[in-house]
């Protein structure tokens, strides 16, 4: 069994141009109060929670891997007017959140050619849309991720990338991840994987 999560978040700051009468004629008036903005600071977010069981099957140089999961899809969207915006209340999870379960299935293939191994996944094989607490629709799908890694004397590199997006939700963009970690041995009993992650926008 493995307990693995994955969160996005973003937020911003949606300006009315009427805001800018608005305040020109509080200067006159002195009758301005933040009820009378129609501006609004937005937030948006999508967690995943996956409670998996993994099986694996070896045919020489050859691994397949198959994952049953259990998936908690969690989905915030916020819309706040200046008036009653307040800095913890943006990504509050007792508000404006809508909680899914889902089960699904994740794909995994291996090949060895002496010290590389090339690997790919295929996560979510199991389409569905969710929908989030203002209404706007979460697409869950399959998503390509693919690998290399090499067996050095100083320990294991390996690449990975995103081919396919992960998709995104209300504020938060699609998103393709690349990652490079080095894993090394400093004890029969205890490895260290030290490494770096950066994404770009799909």
């Amino acid at each position: 069994f493995s307990l693995a999560g994955d969160g996005r978040l973003s937020g911003t700051f949606t300006y009315d141009p009427d805001d800018e009468a608005r305040i020109r004629t509080a200067v006159l008036t002195g009758g301005l109060t933040g009820a009378d903005l129609e501006s609004t600071v937005d937030a948006a977010g999508v967690v995943e929670i996956d409670l998996a069981l993994q099986r694996a099957w070896r045919w020489q140089d050859w691994q397949l891997g198959l994952t049953l999961k259990a998936q908690h899809i969690i989905l915030h969207q916020r819309s706040i007017p200046l008036s009653e915006y307040e800095d913890d209340d943006l990504f509050d999870r007792g508000r404006n959140t809508r909680d899914h379960h889902h089960g699904n299935l994740s794909l995994a293939f291996a090949r060895h050619w002496g010290q590389w191994q090339w690997h790919s996944s295929i996560e979510n094989l199991i389409e569905r849309d969710f929908e989030g607490p203002l209404g706007e629709t979460y697409h869950l799908r399959p998503q390509w991720r693919m690998g290399l890694a090499r067996k050095t004397e100083w320990g294991l590199l390996s690449l990975e990338s995103d081919l396919t997006a992960r998709q995104g939700f209300d504020l938060v963009s699609d998103t393709q991840w690349h990652d490079v970690e080095w894993q090394f041995q400093v004890h029969p009993k205890l490895d260290i994987a030290i490494g770096g992650r950066w994404g770009q926008k799909g």
